[in-house]
Order: C-alpha cells, then structure tokens, then sequence
C-alpha cells in the first residue's frame, strides 16, 4: 500500500509491507503526529494505540527513510541514520 506523508511541509512516498501491522497502521489514516528526536537516529511519535504484530515478519536492518513500528514501545519511527558499533 502507498501512502503519502508530511513531514515540515515536505512530502514524502512510502510503501507500506502486507502484514497485520502495516494494515493496522493504515486503518488509523489520516493521523497527524507529533515527531520528536530520538538521539538524532530516528524522529518517533507515539500513535494513538498499539498495532497488531500477529503474523509480523522477523525485524529487519533499519535503513536512513524506513519507517518503522517499535513494538516494545509501540511508537511510530522514521529512521534518519543508521549507527555502526564496532565488535572484537
């Protein structure tokens, strides 16, 4: 599915995956939130309510545009950069 977000007057495309939680989010458009930093990664905002995750695909590499569920946290996150950490 395609949507169409706003973001600081700017528009942007995104597709959205076939899953129960992809679906869930699309049911809650049109929705307006409020986007805050988080450790300048990600811009987060909470949604109105918990999605599904039945049948959600394992997680996947986050890259710089994804949008993406949390649902530990059950918060909404457009990914800005991705953080390399180095491992002996």
């Amino acid at each position: 599915m395609n949507i169409r977000l706003t973001i600081d007057d700017h528009r942007l495309d995104a597709t959205l995956n076939d899953s129960a939680t992809a679906r869930d989010f699309a049911a809650l458009l049109p929705l307006t939130l409020n986007l805050s930093d988080f450790h300048e990664t990600e811009k987060i905002a909470d949604l109105p309510r918990r999605l599904s995750t039945s049948g959600a695909p394992d997680a996947a590499e986050a890259k710089p545009g994804d949008l993406a569920y949390y649902a530990p946290w059950g918060n909404l996150g457009r990914v800005l950069k991705v953080l390399v950490t180095a491992t002996r």
